[in-house]
């Protein structure tokens, strides 16, 4: 395959600046993870205890946000004995077989495993201890496959210095079923991503070449795994150009292969000194498809492309933090913003957007970061992540989450439009508890809700241009109807509930397999 690189200096481009920062809670929040589940954005990240202000202890939060920005449910556990639980959280949030969540998080030299209900309400709150043979680790990323959960970790030893994979089996209560240990090749590596792909798990490394030399070369390293830890296939970017710098997001393609995004940098100054943001696209044999590069060559270590979504049309919307003020991004007041990137599946650049929070930047020590991306039914874009103060003053970090286009624009119009996110507009009112199951289905679907599905409203089935392939009127207040889609193909589809006085009360996906 041809591999070649693009250096991206945008002439025109998109900048936009975000209304407002979205703060969940009061004291501080950083989100972490978001996953959506039909339609409801759910978030996992770091609160501190409300009225501790000696010790701001640390707990973790779940926060569920529906598609116009309204909080529906939010959720804070703090450790019983007064521990903090620490900002290391997973990158992934699971929608259990069950309806709930779970998610992994520290406590000090300990790794947390948190499940909850639907609701947010605790299930359970486990704790663990390190894994045998290692001085610390960390739960980096939980998957659900075959109601168990895979956590995969990295961790290592000081003297010597090493840094190992594990992957460790939970059954649905928690208890540790299975343990296995992965010997990094260079004995440094560090977790990046992780994904499911049908019953096995491909996970992302950054593979410094050596430790103990603290040698500045580091390449990106893909390797998937069974459910009994054993490696199908072990893969190495050794792109010349990338000899310092990793991806950080991975998602794998329609056709079979990969794309991976992440920084790099020109000048090698150290093994963190990364500055110029990538996306690689690479097939199912692992053969290097296209390479784009954004950004200047000029030193900052937080630049990062950092979680990739695929829309409906199969482009990749790939989103990190960049600091405006170069050539490529002009800002008269430079800062570390948001930037989303679109890319087609042959590569094309379709749009870059930089869009930055009203208050961050070097004046008042803020730094805006961003943790991951994902899709609405709409097509409309989710992102989030955290703002950060450097400045020695109270803590003020605020979590944020973002609505963009799928043009790349900041949607930041209240209703009808249905564009602001934040977590301080009223809460929704009428139905919200409208269920659609199961998901995925291979034919007949539930719709259902505990307050009625009013006289007079509709339910409607159709696909991503928006043609209607079932239309249901509601002519009698029910609780339950059953629709049978078994004539479907298998693919994506989106479903939504209609009133005449109210318009639209819910909406989400299904995926007809």
């Amino acid at each position: 395959m041809l591999c070649f690189l693009v250096q991206l200096f945008i002439p025109v481009f998109a900048q936009n600046n975000l209304p407002g920062t979205y703060i969940f809670d009061e004291p501080p929040t950083a989100i972490f993870a978001q996953t959506i589940y039909n339609d409801t954005i759910v978030c996992i990240g770091n609160v501190f205890k409300e009225g501790d202000t000696i010790n701001y202890q640390q707990g973790v939060f779940i926060a569920f946000i529906d598609s116009c920005g309204n909080l529906i449910h939010y959720k804070k556990f703090f450790d019983p004995q007064g521990r903090d639980i620490f900002s290391s959280l997973s990158n992934k949030i699971v929608h259990t077989s069950e309806g709930g969540y779970c998610f992994t998080s520290s406590l000090g030299l300990q790794n947390l495993l948190i499940k909850t209900d639907s609701e947010g309400n605790l299930v359970f709150m486990r704790e663990y201890p390190l894994p045998n043979g290692f001085e610390y680790a960390y739960f980096s990323s939980i998957h659900e496959i075959n109601n168990s959960f895979y956590v995969i970790g990295y961790g290592g030893t000081n003297m010597p210095v090493e840094d190992d994979f594990f992957l460790i089996k939970f059954d649905k209560d928690g208890d540790q079923i299975g343990y296995w240990r992965f010997s990094t090749p260079e004995n440094c590596e560090y977790f990046q991503d992780a994904i499911v792909k049908g019953k096995n798990i491909v996970v992302s490394a950054g593979q410094l070449k050596s430790c103990p030399s603290n040698t500045t070369e580091s390449k990106t390293r893909i390797f998937e795994v069974d459910t009994s830890a054993n490696i199908l296939w072990n893969w190495v970017d050794n792109n010349p150009s990338f000899k310092n710098g990793w991806g950080l997001g991975l998602k794998s393609t329609s056709d079979g292969g990969w794309v991976y995004a992440g920084a790099y940098s020109d000048t090698i100054i150290g093994p963190w000194d990364y500055h110029r943001l990538f996306v690689t696209k690479i097939d199912s044999n692992r053969n290097n498809e296209w390479t784009r590069i954004i950004g200047v060559s000029d030193y900052n270590e937080y630049n990062f492309f950092r979680d990739i979504a695929i829309d409906y049309q199969g482009n990749y919307l790939i989103a990190g933090q960049y600091t405006t003020g170069h050539s490529d991004f002009p800002d008269p007041n430079p800062t570390l913003a948001v930037i989303v990137t679109k890319i087609t599946p042959l590569g094309e650049i379709q749009w870059t957007n930089i869009a930055k929070a009203y208050d961050n930047g070097p004046g008042n020590g803020m730094l805006m970061f961003t943790t991951n991306i994902n899709m609405l039914s709409s097509g409309n874009i989710i992102v989030g992540g955290y703002l950060y103060r450097t400045l020695p003053i109270e803590l003020q970090n605020e979590g944020w989450l973002a609505k963009l286009s799928p043009s790349g624009e900041v949607l930041d119009e209240p209703d009808p439009l249905c564009g602001f996110v934040s977590s301080y507009q009223p809460q929704a009112e009428g139905i919200s508890d409208i269920r659609c199951y199961p998901n995925p289905t291979s034919g007949l679907l539930n719709i259902i809700s505990s307050v009625g599905l009013p006289k007079g409203s509709t339910w409607r089935l159709f696909d991503i241009y928006g043609y209607t392939l079932h239309l249901e009127n509601i002519e009698n207040n029910i609780r339950e109807m059953e629709i049978d889609i078994s004539f479907l193909p298998t693919g994506i589809y989106f479903w939504e509930i209609r009133s005449k006085d109210e318009g639209l009360m819910k909406s989400g996906k299904i995926l007809k397999q």
